[in-house]
């Protein structure tokens, strides 16, 4: 059973957003350019937030978290920032010191809705 999905921009309309919403699946659009635009359909009751990274290098926790906080004061702030981290098996230079210190990290500094990585078969 599936209840949440990432999907590209609602660029045509909202239909998909509709679609999915009568199928009880909340929708994370996937935006990694946020600018700071709020969308047509922030109010709409499938959408949960934005996809907005995924897979930062422990370098670039700053910067989202920047652009995490000016998220929490505009109209966006009741939706999902959504981040899917890395997992423990990614490169070393992409995690700072070492995975337990790069998830500790992250959400010290995100305080993430959720924690989410891909787990792929190597």
């Amino acid at each position: 059973y599936m209840n949440m999905c990432i999907a590209t921009p609602p660029n045509d309309g909202i239909e998909q957003l509709d679609e999915a919403w009568e199928h009880g699946v909340s929708v994370l659009v996937n935006e990694r350019n946020w600018d700071g635009t709020i969308p047509d359909y922030l109010d709409h009751p499938a959408f949960l937030g934005f996809c907005v990274y995924d897979e930062p290098t422990y370098s670039t926790f700053g910067k989202l978290a920047a652009q995490k906080k000016e998220w929490l004061s505009s109209d966006m702030a009741d939706k999902w920032f959504f981040v899917n981290v890395f997992p423990s098996y990614a490169a070393a230079e992409h995690l700072g010191e070492n995975y337990d210190t790069y998830i500790k990290d992250w959400i010290d500094c995100m305080n993430p809705e959720v924690l989410s990585m891909d787990q792929q078969e190597q």
